[in-house]
């Protein structure tokens, strides 16, 4: 059986820790759902929140596809800022610049152990891939 204090210490490096006694020796289980946070030394909860992040990246990798379908079909990028960046770079540096600005924002929410904020924002960009769709098949 763990002390209270060496669960809390478990807690608090992300893992949740629960002892079970069972015929006198003591069971070590891993919470299915324990709170991770990316910037920890653990690299199991480094690993934990990868998929949300790896989902993140393709979505921006496909915004930058449908983006550009959008602005070929004579289009226009809706966002000022992103708007601004093409304008001084051109279309296709502006957008990757202006995308991997997105992924530095997005590695330090993870960092910070934010991950609702990055799903909210999957969401989002999950819309806004939807959007450029329905442009291109009204476009085309």
């Amino acid at each position: 059986m763990t002390s209270t204090l060496h669960r809390e210490r478990n807690r608090k490096h992300g893992l949740d820790l629960k002892a079970l006694a069972t015929g006198g020796q003591a069971d070590v289980i891993l919470d299915p759902s324990p709170t991770l946070v990316v910037g920890h030394p653990n690299p199991i909860a480094a690993f934990a929140l990868m998929p949300l992040f790896q989902v993140f990246v393709f979505l921006q990798f496909l915004d930058v596809l449908t983006t550009l379908g959008v602005l070929q079909q004579g289009g226009y990028e809706a966002n000022p800022i992103v708007n601004k960046l093409m304008m001084a770079l051109g279309s296709f540096n502006g957008l990757v610049l202006a995308k991997l600005l997105v992924v530095a924002a997005a590695t330090a929410v993870l960092w910070h152990g934010r991950h609702r904020v990055l799903f909210m924002a999957n969401v989002i960009y999950t819309g806004i891939i939807c959007w450029n769709l329905i442009a291109l098949g009204f476009a085309g």
